[in-house]
């Protein structure tokens, strides 16, 4: 069973894996656009969060024990 942050998922295959990762990442973008427009970094947390889901189906072998990293939950929830 995988989660995200306190909330516990069940992924059953990859494919429910990529679907909750693109939507994080579609929910990440906002300060992605906001660092662009303002022509300023983006802060190393969302840069590693946005690495971390990316990286999920690489570190993880089987889908039952994906975490989705959540870096301001607490505590934290890393995946590396």
């Amino acid at each position: 069973m995988g989660s995200i942050g306190e909330y516990v998922m069940a992924f059953n295959t990859w494919e429910d894996v990529r679907r909750v990762r693109d939507q994080l990442l579609q929910m990440s973008d906002g300060a992605s656009f906001v660092a662009t427009e303002e022509g300023v970094e983006l802060d190393s947390v969302t840069k590693q969060y946005r690495k971390d889901l990316r990286d999920v189906p690489t570190i993880f072998a089987n889908v039952g024990d994906v975490v989705m990293p959540d870096p301001w939950a607490d505590p934290p929830v890393s995946i590396r």
